[in-house]
């Protein structure tokens, strides 16, 4: 047989595409998740009713396909989005619509990277920054944020950049600490990038999902050296239909629109349809509050079960996004591999499924990720009752 190309050998299956190889094994089993990165709310009616309508009565164009960028009219939505929710003002030509935000993040790491670069993230972080950034041919440099809140670390984020990165990529909010930049954080990203002539690429899929403060977005500081990439998985909340989106200087997306156009050659059109009617519609304003409120009362009830049941966990209370970012270490160590290992023995001894900090950077042992939006309050207090039960039977 030919020989395959190593690197993608090497890289490390997704934990979440490895949590749902054993619940596939585990079958029908009742499981509590508070794994999945994805919400608990389907879009509103008023949408789906309307998309309904377009794939039955709209003959074959719903089923065709779109510019690689995306059609005109969703790029439009996105960009009139973006200004109302506090971002910058971009016309439809400085946005793309991906196949999802993963590959808005796979196209921005290729596009606009180089073979040999070096790019700065800052743990805890998204466990798919670091294999994309290695498929890119490039490498990652690490410095770490703190708990309890996570704050940017500004001195190791100068020293690093000076120390040469091309690239700076982080998300905003966090992913799993749901930290929200400051203004004064992100200004000093956007000063960074400048001063450095380095791109920074902000992850944005959380973006309405902010429950205390506000999302401060660094494009309006240095709109040439800054792409915000995000997607509509959360909000309106279709993670399965993949799309996404990116937006900043016109070169750079035109970039990125290479990237979509030879690996997906367009994003999906009925996703993209659905999106541009429901940016559009002033409804949505009150299906963001909505959401908002009912995921701000899940975070509750969550933390508050913690408090409870495993009250030697540390925690501090996320204001934006869909994640409790839970120091266990007190139950399970910071050994390595540790939560691997508990994730696993929750998962089988106690029905409960988590992601384990190890995903998230080389320092993160000892702690897990614990989703709040995807099932219903009663759910989750079962499910921190069946972590506590696995946090105390669990042997070192």
């Amino acid at each position: 047989m030919p020989r395959v190309n190593e690197l993608w050998h090497r890289l490390p299956e997704s934990p979440t595409r490895a949590l749902d190889r054993l619940l596939e094994a585990l079958g029908r089993r009742d499981i509590v998740n508070l794994a999945a990165g994805r919400p608990g709310l389907r879009p509103p009616d008023w949408v789906l009713e309307w998309l309904a309508d377009r794939l039955a009565s709209g003959g074959l164009e719903p089923f065709g396909y779109t510019p690689s960028g995306g059609l005109m009219e969703a790029r439009e939505a996105v960009a009139e989005d973006i200004w109302e929710t506090g971002g910058p003002r971009v016309s439809w030509e400085e946005v793309i619509l991906t196949a999802g935000g993963q590959s808005s993040v796979a196209a921005a790491l290729h596009a606009l990277g180089r073979a040999g670069g070096r790019v700065l993230l800052v743990e805890p972080t998204w466990f798919s920054y670091e294999p994309l950034i290695r498929s890119a041919g490039m490498e990652p440099v690490f410095v770490t944020a703190e708990p309890p809140d996570y704050r940017l670390p500004e001195e190791a984020v100068k020293e690093a950049v000076e120390s040469g990165v091309s690239m700076i990529l982080l998300a905003d909010p966090d992913n799993p600490t749901g930290r929200l930049l400051t203004e004064g954080e992100a200004r000093l990203l956007a000063e960074l990038a400048v001063d450095h002539d380095i791109w920074l690429i902000v992850d944005e899929p959380y973006r309405t999902l902010v429950y205390e403060g506000s999302k401060v977005y660094p494009a309006r500081y240095a709109p040439d050296h800054v792409v915000g990439v995000g997607a509509f998985s959360k909000d309106p909340g279709i993670p399965g239909w993949r799309l996404g989106y990116a937006y900043g200087p016109p070169e750079a997306i035109k970039a990125m629109e290479r990237f979509v156009e030879y690996t997906v050659y367009c994003p999906p059109r009925p996703a993209q349809e659905l999106v541009a009617m429901y940016l559009r519609d002033p409804r949505k304003r009150e299906f963001r509050r909505m959401f908002q409120l009912e995921y701000r009362k899940r975070r509750d009830t969550l933390l508050k079960a913690l408090a409870e049941l495993a009250p030697e966990a540390g925690y501090s209370k996320p204001p934006a996004g869909m994640f409790v970012y839970a120091d266990v270490s007190r139950y399970t160590g910071r050994g390595r591999g540790v939560t691997v290992r508990f994730a696993e023995h929750a998962l089988r001894s106690a029905g409960v499924a988590v992601i384990p900090g190890e995903f998230f950077g080389p320092r993160q042992a000892g702690r897990l990720r614990l989703t709040f939006t995807y099932e219903p309050g009663e759910r989750l207090v079962e499910g921190v009752r069946r972590l506590a039960t696995a946090l105390n039977s669990f042997k070192i």
